[in-house]
Order: C-alpha cells, then structure tokens, then sequence
C-alpha cells in the first residue's frame, strides 16, 4: 500500500518537492481544488476519501468534527534557497 500525503495549510508548498522523494503521492492542500483557506471537515473529508495521511503542525486541528484523527508534528525542512 502507498502512502499518500496531504500537507495541510501551515506547512510551506515548498515541503511537497523534499518530500516527493520519499513519497511518491505527495501534495498541498491549496493545491486540491478546496476553498482556500479550507475548513479542516474539507481536509478531513477529502484526505478520507482519497485515503491519505494529513500532514499538519496545527495543534488544534479541529478533532470535533472527526471520529478518528492523528497529529503529526514535521520538522522544519529546509530546501535550498
């Protein structure tokens, strides 16, 4: 099974290239045809849909709204420049 990534709002669009070698379905939120800024039910249900892992450094994504929900927390990348 492939893993599949969204990186959510507060991550750069920059982190989607480093990541792409790693993982080889990677993409940004803005880049997925949501309203921009999107609600996090939008994320959740499109990343559900599409059985992908949300990529966030949100603190206080919004767990009301789901029934099931892991927080991961990214280490700043840096690209060059």
């Amino acid at each position: 099974m492939q893993t599949r990534l969204l990186l959510d709002a507060n991550l750069s669009w920059r982190s989607v290239s480093i990541l792409k070698q790693y993982f080889d379905d990677c993409c940004h939120v803005d880049d997925i045809g949501l309203s921009v800024p999107a609600k996090d039910t939008e994320i959740w249900e499109y990343a559900k849909q599409q059985e992908m892992i949300i990529v966030t450094n949100d603190e206080d994504y919004s767990s009301e709204t789901v029934s099931f929900f892991v927080l991961y927390s990214v280490p700043k990348l840096r690209g060059n420049e």
